[in-house]
């Protein structure tokens, strides 16, 4: 028989097919290695937690870093049973290089892709999980999980060219929250946040803030001291220069785009599609004020550009069409 699958001969006679991926039991470390190398960074975590001002852990809860070893990247390697273990939920992760002490398999020494994972708990479980990890059986299910673990850490979520800036420069900023989804819960901490900027001297603006997934992203003025300040907050993961729009190219301001057109008279393909377009504005008077929600000027006190609000009015026109269609 001529089978179309790839290797399909081997269908024509019984197959052995060897369960398991080799040596699953094989860790880069031992149990006591493993203790001897996090319990030293455990504490230095737990030292720089204790150190936050009360506001910045809102109902007494704080963040750690847990860096994955690179060959425990698979959703099967993920540590459930240490996070259950010590009392404390992830709350979002990111990829990063590491070089890591020793691998299952591979040479160390060598920088390779890995992940962290935020992790928040009360801190007072965190305080705790020195002592806790000393308490593990060296085959239970969390001792072979801390085996995974490569390094423990804490957040840093400032990033450049922020420090760059002088500490008394104002400017807007953009900061991104992980969320807590237990209780209290998103908008308890997204409270929470705003009461200690304020404390900061930042001026935050939660009417321009969106969520995307498990996270917030919210502008915010301020001095780089202060925004810094803020950045001691559990939840924040990033806070970054605001990124400034382009202006536009002299060669896009000569076209002439006013061109009469009937738009159709069914309603939009896609309806219930929130989509924000950061371009050169739109004119007093245009054909597709009534799908536009909400219009708002980064500058109000400025003057349109020469052309600005045709190109606008292209863009937002090139869009809504694809609704169309």
């Amino acid at each position: 028989m001529n089978f179309l699958l790839g290797r399909g001969e081997l269908l024509t006679a019984p197959v052995t097919i060897k369960k398991g991926g080799g040596d699953t039991k094989r860790y880069p470390y031992t149990f006591d290695e493993a203790l001897d190398r996090l319990r030293p960074q455990f504490a230095s975590s737990w030292s720089v937690i204790e150190a936050l001002p009360r506001q910045a852990c809102p109902y007494d809860l704080a963040v750690q870093l847990f860096t994955l070893n690179p060959d425990y990247l698979a959703k099967s390697h993920y540590p459930n049973s240490l996070f259950r273990s010590l009392d404390v939920y992830p709350i979002g992760s990111r990829s990063r290089s590491v070089v890591a002490e020793k691998r299952k398999t591979k040479p160390s020494g060598i920088e390779t892709l890995s992940t962290d994972i935020y992790v928040a708990g009360r801190r007072d479980a965190l305080r705790t999980i020195p002592y806790k990890i000393n308490s593990f059986f060296e085959s239970s299910s969390e001792a072979n999980d801390l085996r995974k673990i490569e390094a423990i850490g804490n957040p840093n979520p400032v990033q450049l060219p922020v420090e760059m800036i002088e500490e008394d420069e104002e400017g807007y900023f953009e900061i991104v929250l992980n969320m807590w989804t237990l209780y209290p819960g998103k908008e308890a901490i997204k409270f929470a946040f705003l009461e200690f900027a304020e404390e900061c001297n930042v001026k935050c603006q939660p009417d321009l803030a969106f969520d995307c997934g498990n996270l917030w992203f919210v502008p915010v003025f301020g001095t780089r001291s202060s925004v810094v300040m803020l950045a001691q907050f559990s939840f924040v993961r990033v806070v970054r220069c605001m990124p400034k729009l382009r202006g536009l190219p002299e060669i896009v301001r000569r076209y002439d785009m006013s061109q009469p057109i009937i738009l159709p008279d069914p309603a939009p393909f896609v309806s219930d599609l929130k989509v924000a377009i950061l371009d050169g504005g739109l004119p007093a008077t245009h054909p597709i004020e009534q799908w536009v929600a909400d219009y708002r000027k980064a500058d109000v006190t400025a003057k349109d550009s020469i052309g600005g609000t045709d190109h606008g009015l292209a863009v937002s026109s090139a869009f809504l069409l694809a609704l169309f269609v």
